[in-house]
């Protein structure tokens, strides 16, 4: 079983620039389509499919309404601004967005981190993937 996290103004810097991948979902509380997508997304973490992730990622969720994210809204503006839709997903590994997309579904989102894994945990070059996130 894997635990979607929440992130708040107190942990967002360590959640972002953890060492393992991390899937990061943005939300608000009165999202319809963002309620949907976390019932989805939870129900998938406890069940056996997500178990391939364990140990190689962490899952976090911020809902964009919480107070205290005056400094992350600050330090993340350029790819915020761009946000047009939500909930909003995207892939990070030390402190580096390396891919995102808007929109939900365990399939999106298990396509997008296996090729990110497969990609760079293989080939054991997660330095690489921070420096240069085109890569993938």
């Amino acid at each position: 079983m894997l635990e979607l996290e929440t992130i708040d103004g107190s942990n967002w810097q360590d959640f972002l620039s953890s060492p393992v991948p991390t899937f990061f979902m943005l939300g608000k509380t009165d999202c319809p389509a963002c309620e949907k997508w976390t019932t989805e997304l939870t129900d998938w973490l406890n069940g056996d499919a997500a178990g391939k992730y364990k140990g190689h990622v962490r899952f976090g969720k911020l809902l964009l309404g919480t107070p205290g994210l005056t400094e992350f809204k600050r330090t993340h503006t350029p790819w915020l601004k761009d946000v047009l839709a939500l909930p909003f997903n995207s892939i990070w590994l030390n402190g580096q967005q390396v891919k995102s997309w808007d929109g939900n579904g365990v399939d999106r989102l298990t396509s997008r981190l296996d090729n990110v894994l497969l990609a760079h945990v293989t080939a054991g070059n997660w330095q690489a993937l921070a420096k240069d996130p085109s890569s993938v």
